[in-house]
């Protein structure tokens, strides 16, 4: 596989972390390289590999005939957001796409993405629609992750569990028309090189999840904005994603994996909050992450029956390990150079 890069600037660098999803990861890849085809744009797919099962890990010899994909073994990493910030100072393109593995794109979707950018300056961000395999549009936030939006989901979900209403209604995109926001999923974004050049790495301690709320948060600090695109798609098969790719003892470990996630994100809001607000809003969102896992767990309980007790019991554990906190923020990831896989 070719692994030296082009001289001159790419239009779009996409970047995906493989941690053990060498299947799904495949899959992603082939369908990037199907919509930039007939694109006329020029790309790079760049993928950090820190899979700890090597029957699940990504080489370069998985893609021998692909020479615009190229694949980094990020050692020394525990998460996603040290992997992707190993990635980035790597990236050639003028707009660089985060990407998960488990989204398609709609044709025409990055040609529609660039566009927009091209045409408004102002644009550091911009995510396409996204829609769930079964065609219904996902519920997607606009705004930051705060202590009074975070209260106020709390009693939305209180209030939602015991009088089936929700007092604080949540400002949701409608998919309709075009949207600045404070913030975009996660799932794919796409970010101009400037606006990562001039916020640094991502830091904050963040481990796996919220590097998108941060790229937002100090990409704002600095000037930039944020938008969703109505007329750009993409599907996002979230927990569809072992039917689509996985069988068997695989798709059960994909799915094992929703535990860990619960307790990642929580621990990774904990430090969103403590990084761009203070250690006592931090510790306010653990009261109320807490709980809200109580909460669910209370609500499970109250289902009975042997699955609803699993499920409780997982919720009183996620509500314990919240509670004891984030823990001290790893130090901070220099940019370097990653190793060629």
């Amino acid at each position: 596989m070719n692994t030296e890069r082009p001289i001159e600037a790419l239009d779009v660098s996409f970047l995906l972390v493989n941690h053990n999803m060498r299947p799904l990861v495949e899959s992603c890849v082939e369908g990037v390289i199907r919509q930039m085809r007939e694109s006329g744009l020029a790309y790079e797919i760049l993928i950090g590999d820190n899979s700890r099962d090597p029957q699940f890990a990504v080489t370069g010899e998985s893609f021998s005939r692909a020479p615009q994909v190229i694949v980094h073994k990020v050692e020394n990493t525990t998460g996603w957001i040290p992997a992707l910030n190993r990635l980035i100072p790597q990236a050639r393109g003028k707009l660089i796409c985060i990407m998960h593995p488990d989204i398609e794109f709609d044709e025409g979707c990055v040609r529609r993405c660039v566009e927009f950018m091209d045409a408004h300056p102002e644009a550091g961000v911009v995510a396409p629609n996204s829609y769930r395999a079964d065609g219904m549009a996902y519920t997607v936030r606009m705004n930051f992750p705060t202590p009074l939006g975070e209260l106020k989901r709390v009693l939305n979900l209180l209030c939602q569990l015991t009088l089936r209403c929700k007092p604080f209604p949540e400002r949701a995109w409608n998919h309709a028309e075009d949207a600045m926001v404070d913030s975009v999923q996660s799932n794919c974004y796409f970010c101009r090189r400037e606006l990562l050049h001039e916020i640094g790495p991502i830091g904050g301690g963040l481990q796996s999840y919220w590097g998108n709320d941060y790229i937002c948060k100090a990409g704002q600090q600095k000037g930039w904005r944020a938008f969703y695109l109505a007329g750009a798609r993409i599907i996002h098969y979230g927990p569809l994603t072992p039917q689509k790719i996985y069988s068997g003892a695989e798709a059960m470990r994909y799915k094992g994996s929703g535990i860990i996630g619960e307790v990642g994100s929580e621990r990774d809001r904990m430090r969103f909050i403590r990084h761009f607000y203070s250690p006592a809003a931090a510790a306010c969102i653990r009261t109320l992450a807490a709980l809200e896992f109580a909460v669910r767990a209370a609500a499970a309980w109250a289902k009975g029956g042997c699955a609803a007790n699993e499920e409780s019991r997982v919720y009183w554990r996620i509500c314990g390990i919240v509670l004891r906190g984030a823990g001290a923020p790893p130090a901070p990831l220099r940019r370097e150079g990653a190793k060629n896989g």
